[in-house]
Parts: C-alpha cells; sequence; structure tokens
C-alpha cells in the first residue's frame, strides 16, 4: 500500500457500501470562454542555498511567538466576485443525507495521538503527510516528525529552527503558513514556510527545505527563494509531480490588496542533489484567477510528460452557473521559455453556495464560548490528489459551502477522470452533511490504489467542540 494512503486506510479498510453521499451527477462540460495561455515565466534562483546539519542535533528551538503572547494572523481575502452575488436556490443544491438514515460505521482509528500543542498563533493552520515510517506535522510556525506509532522522534519546534545558521530572511521570521510533504517518487520529504520582516513592506520570501535521506530528522538541503519585493505569497500550496515540485501562492500587493493568483514549479531534480542553482519557474495571473491548487502525485506515475494539473471553483461567476476551472502547468526546463499555464477546461458542476457568514471569520459555532471559528469557504481544500489508475487518471478535491442557507457547513467534493483520448470530466460529486445541525468543513479527500475515497474534515456545533472525523465510499458504491 502506498505510505501517502495511511489515512485512507483507517477510513476504507472495511467499509459498507450503504455509506451515502448527497450529490448530483453532471457530465456536461461548459463551453465558456478560455483565458489565453501564460508564457515565458519568470525565472528566479535560490539568494541562498546550502546543507543543514541533522535536525536531531540542532538545539531545541522556542515554538511559540518571541512575546509568548497569542498572535492573531491577519486574514487576507480573495475577490469578492469569486463567491459571486447570486445566492444559489436552496432547492438546486445537493441534497444533505436525510435524517433517519443509518450510515454503516466505520473502522476506529488504528492509532490516535497527540500531536503539536498550541502554537502562539490563531488561528491554527494545520498540514501533515505520512511517510513508509514517520508522521511530519506542521502546524502555524512549529513542526515535528512521530513514528507511525505516535513516538515522537523530533520534539515540536519552530520551523525557523530547520534554517539556523542558514542566514538572513528564513532563518530570522518563523512567520508560518506552511507545508509538509512527503515526496513518493524519491522518498524524501519538503518542508516549507514564507518568511518575511514586515508584512507591508517586504521582501517576501518562500523557504524552502528537501531532505537528503528518507528520514525527516535528519540533514535537509535548504533554500531561500525571493518570490517578490512587493507582492505577498500568501496560502502557498505545494503538489509533487515528476518534474518539479508544483506551487500556488496568492499574491497581495503590500500585504494587503489581492494581485492575482501566482503559480510555480521549483527544479525538483536539482533540490534532490542539493544543487544551489535550482530554479524556479514562476507566472503571475490575472486577479481573476485565486484560491487555485496544484496536483500532487499518489500512486502510478502519470503519463510522459503529462503537465501537471491546477483547479480552482469560481461561485456564480459566469453566466450564473457554479464550476470548476481546469489548467494545465506545461515545463520545460532546457528552453524555460517554453514553459506555459493554459486553462483548459471549465466544468459546471452541481450548484453550491460558498458564501459562508459574508466570509467572516466568526461563523462556526463552537461549544463553551460565543467566539467562532472561520468556515474558510472561499479557497479550495489541500490536497488536489492527482491518481493514475489502469484506464483513467483521477483528481480528488473538496471545498466548503452552505447546505441550507442559513450558514451551514458542508463539504463539497469532487471526482474528476480523463480517459485517453478525452478531457477531464466530473465523474461524481456530493454534499456530505447530515441533518444533525453539525457544521462539516475544512476538509481533506483522498482515494487509494483500488479507488475507494476517504474524506477527513473538522465538525463543530453549539453543543461540540472542534473536532476532527472523516468518513467514506467504496468504488463499487452508487456515483456521488
Amino acid at each position: 500500500m502506498n505510505p501517502r494512503n495511511f489515512y485512507t486506510f483507517l477510513a476504507l479498510l472495511c467499509l459498507v457500501a450503504a455509506l451515502l453521499f448527497g450529490g448530483v451527477r453532471l457530465a456536461a462540460q461548459a463551453r465558456l470562454p478560455m483565458e489565453a495561455p501564460y508564457i515565458n515565466p519568470h525565472v528566479l534562483t535560490a539568494e541562498r542555498g546550502d546543507r543543514s546539519p541533522r535536525l536531531d542535533s540542532l538545539p531545541l528551538a522556542a515554538m511559540s511567538s518571541a512575546t509568548g503572547a497569542v498572535q492573531e494572523i491577519p486574514r487576507l481575502s480573495l475577490p469578492s466576485a469569486s463567491i459571486g452575488s447570486t445566492p444559489t436556490p436552496l432547492a438546486a443544491q445537493s441534497t444533505p443525507v436525510p435524517a433517519g438514515i443509518e450510515l454503516a460505521p466505520l473502522p476506529a482509528p488504528l492509532v490516535s495521538f497527540d500531536g503539536i500543542p498550541a502554537t502562539g498563533y490563531l488561528p491554527p493552520d494545520p498540514n501533515g503527510d505520512i511517510g513508509p515510517n514517520h508522521y511530519v506535522q506542521i502546524v502555524n510556525a512549529a513542526f515535528a516528525v512521530y513514528s507511525r506509532t505516535g513516538a515522537t522522534l523530533l520534539a515540536p519546534r519552530s520551523i525557523s529552527s530547520l534554517w539556523s545558521g542558514f542566514g538572513g530572511t528564513c532563518e530570522s521570521y518563523n512567520r508560518g503558513d506552511p507545508i509538509a510533504l512527503y515526496d513518493p517518487l524519491a522518498d524524501r520529504w519538503l518542508i516549507s514556510q514564507f518568511a518575511w520582516l514586515s508584512q507591508t513592506t517586504g521582501p517576501y520570501f518562500q523557504c524552502v527545505a528537501v531532505s537528503t535521506s528518507p528520514d525527516p530528522t535528519g540533514a535537509y538541503y535548504r533554500y531561500a527563494y525571493k518570490i517578490s519585493d512587493t507582492l505577498l505569497n500568501d496560502y502557498p500550496k505545494f503538489g509533487v509531480w515528476p518534474d518539479g515540485y508544483y506551487l500556488t501562492v496568492n499574491l497581495f500587493e503590500g500585504g494587503t490588496s489581492y494581485a492575482g493568483q501566482g503559480v510555480g514549479v521549483f527544479e525538483r531534480e536539482k533540490m534532490l542533489t542539493g544543487d544551489p542553482a535550482a530554479r524556479l519557474q514562476f507566472f503571475i495571473l490575472s486577479s481573476n484567477s485565486g484560491g487555485m491548487l496544484p496536483s500532487d502525485l499518489d500512486g502510478p506515475l502519470p503519463p510522459v510528460n503529462a503537465p501537471n494539473v491546477y483547479i480552482q471553483f469560481l461561485d456564480d461567476l459566469f453566466d450564473s452557473q457554479d464550476q470548476l476551472r481546469l489548467w494545465e502547468f506545461q515545463t520545460d526546463w532546457k528552453i524555460t521559455s517554453k514553459s506555459s499555464f493554459t486553462q483548459v477546461g471549465t466544468l459546471l458542476v452541481a450548484p453550491f453556495d460558498s458564501n459562508m457568514c459574508g466570509g467572516s471569520r466568526n461563523c462556526i459555532p463552537q461549544k463553551g464560548t460565543t467566539v467562532k471559528v472561520d468556515a474558510i469557504a472561499s479557497l479550495m481544500m489541500y490536497r488536489l490528489q492527482y491518481r493514475n489508475f489502469d484506464g483513467y487518471q483521477s483528481l480528488v478535491t473538496n471545498h466548503t459551502v452552505d447546505v441550507n442557507g442559513n450558514d451551514l457547513a458542508g463539504l463539497r467534493w469532487y471526482e474528476l477522470r480523463k480517459s485517453p483520448g478525452s478531457g477531464w470530466h466530473v465523474y461524481q460529486q456530493g454534499t456530505y452533511s447530515l441533518s444533525d445541525g453539525l457544521h462539516r468543513w475544512m476538509g481533506s479527500a483522498a482515494q487509494n490504489q483500488y479507488g475507494q475515497l476517504a474524506l477527513g474534515y473538522s465538525i463543530s456545533g453549539t453543543n461540540l467542540y472542534p473536532s476532527i472525523r472523516y468518513a467514506g465510499r467504496l468504488a463499487g458504491d452508487p456515483l456521488g
């Protein structure tokens, strides 16, 4: 079993086909105007690059803020046009699983253990990945390494400690928005966060470290890429692909005003050998795009020279129809001017409403307090998982929607497929929400090698503390 699918395995081991998801299948592809391709990317090299000592030999660095006080992370919002101005009629939305339907119980987790404690930042920004022998967790500005049974192999510490002795902004500033990602093709680890001296003045860096071995507690090749002097690289997301580590960021002028979607690809082959000349190809898209995800590979390789696929959702933006937009990043490392980023599809999907609480952070209730938490409904939820099955390619992902018009959060999930000689289409989709009044949001979707799908998510309500749950479906279940 591919190690990336540990959590999928937990959720899918003994699934019963009676597990239901509400949803509507739409196979039609919209015929809407495509944006012109982007060509000839900016080509950046790292301002610094070296090899770190083993992480387990470095001093344990404090993981909370310098003052010890809880810091609230400012929210940078995408344009309101990405939400749309016309609410989706409730009758047109996917239907939640009704009350009285008995869902088959899922198996309990094989292992459960406490991860990183409070890091001194609000809201929490959790992320992590699984490998053959390790689980790396990263939250806000701290990270830790555990065995697959929960033993602590590297105690929680600040992410910037990984850059100890490196110098510059990546060592000095621990800003977060982190990613921990396992590269199954090379059996290596990637850890990244952004860094800057001042949010409003820049310059703005992406700090990237790639392990020198399969051991995430060992040494790393470290890089500092200056993304821009004026554009803050918010919400960075990564995907592993044979020819690169692919990137998305939402760019904000002076750290405040949305300026467009940034997409890029790091020169994976050179980063795996510690070559300080490893390049980053980077496109800046218009402000009409935002909140994209790059695809992240699990399992067999994609077809030779296949481009990395990017996706974003748009809520009632064109012709009052909810949709997914697909893009392809075709990379040429020999002649970088030939690299391109091209929109290749616009797919109509079942109607949804992503306007949760008007975009306010004070949205989802929790037990024991009147303070509410952020639904993060304007963005695709990480990851966009890619698998190459026998006879077709597959993408799965999700985002948060309002399921009843009264700001009740649920999960809209998708499986897209592409067969030889055809384009991408919506194979199945659904909105996961039960009739219990509880909010389900901030999901993460993945398939295992058998096509079984798991969906992990956060859940909360007025009588429930924020918690983690998971659901799943068998490959043979009725579509959507």
